[in-house]
């Protein structure tokens, strides 16, 4: 059996920093190099083969990579080798922009562990909000997780000149960048820890995710009274990043804000921790008349609070129309994802996601494919009540509704009321009416057991369930039991496909 152990980091600055960060590289990169895995931390740890002097041994432990360059995750891998004498002809940098100042007590470097490549001779310049520069130093790094221990505040751009590597005749190799120093609770420490990820297609909720974390140590400077050392960084939400390690696979789970702290001796603790949506339902918006676009919409709420997201381009143009209500910015989100058809989460993402709707029963092809060899023994199928209609209120108390023609008499009815969408109105409201009945003609509920899932809430799988059928649904729960092996309870809402 494959062994899992859990992760759960915290730092000053760090992750803040981290989520807010955009990266552009001066030279060419391999085709399978991905940046955003330098954000995401979603870094590999297999060890691939790559035509280099004297790089690897014939003796199996490098592979050769997945033909999808989609499924390959190594950071930063530049086109271009160093030469004989490890220098490059022309330097390539990697400039590092953010929306706010920030600031680091150090950088912490990282090249690659796995062969032990980094470079070597490297150049770090700070800028700030008016680009003037403030800091500018060189390194001789001699580790492949270097930390530069300078100090610098309020900047907003950096740029970092790769000048060598520590090797001749090497890619530039680049898997991360801290922006500060990170404490680690491992294995060690943890005694349990849980996470709940919640998904709503429709966007008629947008739920919260959660992580409970039960920690052990001896540590003096572990207190809830008088924190001192690393934990005094610990406050309410501190930023605590969640990861599940899978053999030599490091599973970045999400990202989760400290809500509540509670010793319940003086060396057992329980975090309580919520996700960005759990974080936004705690900020007040205060609402007001929109004519605007979503995408326009999204960017002056968003961009506001330092929140990082993805819109799917095609939702970033429908118009919305409408008054908010003074509330919550997560409130505010889920009109907008309600109106304009998409579905949010934050799940193992380091951003919010926003995506447009999908209807599982309207898929030919899937996320993920579940076989019976990847599920537990525990699992069950349900049939949801039939919803019969859907009406929804709008304007001036106008109402349009959507009805199964085809039911008898003697049918129940059950209709779905929604009376509160504000972007609703007379040019959209058939669209939303007719995506919101058929999401609820989607009857079936699989409740599986799985151990290691790839897929996550918000995906699309393709999953065997009882007497040798299948249903293709949405993930829209799983909870992720991580100390105790990984095992994930989920549950599917689609249709019966086979």
């Amino acid at each position: 059996m494959t062994k899992t152990a859990t992760v759960v980091s915290f730092g000053l600055y760090v992750s803040e920093t981290r989520q807010d960060s955009s990266y552009v590289f001066s030279a060419g990169l391999q085709p399978f190099s991905k940046l955003n895995d330098i954000k995401t931390q979603n870094i590999t740890s297999e060890p691939y083969a790559t035509y280099e002097s004297n790089f690897w041994l014939l003796d199996g432990t490098y592979k050769f990579k997945p033909a999808n360059n989609a499924a390959v995750h190594i950071g930063l891998m530049s086109l271009e080798q160093s030469d004989d004498m490890g220098a490059f002809t022309v330097p390539p940098t990697l400039e590092i922009n953010f929306s706010a100042t920030h600031s680091t007590n150090g950088l912490i470097i990282q090249g690659a562990e796995i062969s032990n490549d980094f470079a070597s001779s490297i150049r770090i310049q700070f800028f700030d909000e008016e680009d003037a520069q403030i800091q500018d130093d060189t390194y001789a790094p001699d580790v492949w997780n270097f930390f530069t221990a300078q100090a610098v505040a309020d900047f907003k751009r950096i740029l970092i000149t790769f000048n060598s590597t520590n090797k001749p005749n090497r890619f530039l190799r680049l898997t991360g960048i801290e922006f500060g120093t990170l404490t680690y609770f491992t294995s060690a420490d943890i005694k349990s820890c849980t996470v709940i990820e919640q998904f709503n297609p429709l966007s008629v909720e947008i739920p919260i995710g959660t992580c409970e974390l039960s920690l052990h140590t001896n540590d003096p400077t572990f207190s809830i009274i008088a924190p001192s050392g690393d934990y005094i960084y610990l406050k309410d939400r501190q930023p605590l990043d969640v990861y599940e390690e899978v053999g030599a696979e490091s599973i970045f789970i999400g990202q989760f804000f400290l809500d509540t702290w509670e010793n319940v001796s003086e060396n057992v603790t329980k975090f309580t921790a919520l996700d960005i949506l759990g974080v936004l339902d705690k900020l007040p918006y205060a609402g007001g008349a929109k004519n605007t676009t979503a995408g326009d919409l999204l960017d002056e709420m968003l961009e506001a609070q330092n929140i990082p997201y993805s819109l799917d381009a095609s939702l970033s143009n429908v118009p919305l129309v409408g008054t908010l209500k003074v509330g919550t910015y997560r409130d505010a989100l889920q009109q907008i994802c309600f109106a304009i058809g998409a579905s949010i989460t934050s799940a193992r993402a380091g951003t919010l996601q926003i995506m447009p709707f999908v209807l599982a029963s309207g898929l030919s092809a899937y996320d993920h494919i579940i076989t019976k060899a990847q599920k537990g023994m525990s699992q069950s199928l349900a049939l949801k009540t039939l919803v019969t209609g859907v009406e929804i209120t709008y304007g001036a108390g106008a109402v349009y509704g959507v009805y199964n023609q085809a039911l008898s008499s003697n049918v129940k009815e059950n209709i779905i009321e929604i009376k509160d969408a504000v972007f609703v109105t007379a040019s959209n409201v058939a669209t939303i009416a007719q995506r919101v009945y058929d999401y609820y003609q989607q009857r079936y509920l699989q409740k599986v057991r799985l151990y290691a899932p790839e897929s996550a809430v918000g995906k699309s799988v393709l999953i065997d369930t009882l007497y040798n059928r299948q249903i293709g649904g949405i993930v829209e729960k799983m909870t992720l039991d991580l100390s105790g092996g990984f095992r994930v309870d989920a549950e599917i809402i689609g249709d019966v496909i086979v």
